[in-house]
């Protein structure tokens, strides 16, 4: 269209009433995309919204941890962009969980246990400490995002606190560079869990900290409290 406008052909981004968050009771979300009206498709089980996915017609009640990932749909029947938000349920026993470490979610929607050959869709959520002092569980997260989760090595594979290698995603499954825990941003992230190959837990971290004082290059590192929910269910203490 040259000398003009071009016309719209795809639907445009979709809202929710509500960001991703962890949450007590039930509630209801509603989706809405621009003006016009046009139709919204959706679907809860991580994956992308198509033509035949469930449309949306009134308020969508989050009754457990679920994530919703929906696109408009255009005059012409063409899909938009996928935006997704996803709700983490917690459990009696860690609604008043709160900690002065960072707190850190990796939720995978009853995927099963992470594993080192194959990368795990999951949503990851970051808590950290307020003006208190304190990070909640049951308070906004910071970082919210879709990610992909295995576990990191040979050796450790089977410790109780295995080691992963999460990369942040954006809705088309690359990746999303986003800085989080007062560090740069990037896309990949090492979650190490020495357990008992180091029972100090800290021998890396001092090592780093010590090279970069001295200005030479070590990766930087936070201390965080991990909560990894491969099981289904809502998030609890066992996770």
């Amino acid at each position: 269209t040259p000398g003009s406008m071009n016309s719209s052909l795809r639907g445009g981004l979709v809202e929710f009433s509500h960001p991703s968050s962890t949450f007590i009771e039930p509630f209801f979300l509603t989706v809405a995309a621009g003006s016009g009206g046009p139709q919204i498709r959706y679907t809860s089980d991580g994956s992308s919204p198509t033509n035949e996915s469930l449309l949306y017609t009134g308020l969508i009640e989050i009754t457990k941890t679920t994530q919703i990932r929906a696109s408009a749909v255009s005059i012409s029947g063409v899909l938009g962009p996928v935006s997704s938000v996803s709700f983490v349920q917690l459990d009696e026993d860690v609604r008043n969980f709160n900690s002065n470490l960072p707190i850190v979610v990796l939720e995978n929607f009853d995927g099963g246990r992470f594993r080192s050959n194959l990368i795990t869709p999951a949503f990851m959520a970051i808590f950290e400490p307020d003006q208190t002092g304190r990070s909640l569980l049951a308070q906004r997260a910071n970082v919210t995002t879709r990610a992909s989760v295995k576990i990191r090595g040979a050796s450790t594979n089977n410790q109780p606190k295995p080691n992963y290698s999460v990369e942040m995603w954006d809705e088309t499954d690359d990746d999303r560079a986003i800085p989080m825990l007062g560090m740069p941003a990037n896309a990949d992230w090492v979650f190490y869990a020495p357990h008992d190959i180091d029972l100090t837990l800290i021998r890396n971290a001092v090592a780093f900290e010590l090279s970069n004082q001295m200005g030479h290059y070590a990766p930087r590192t936070r201390f965080v409290e991990v909560f990894t929910n491969t099981g289904g269910g809502p998030l609890s203490a066992d996770d």
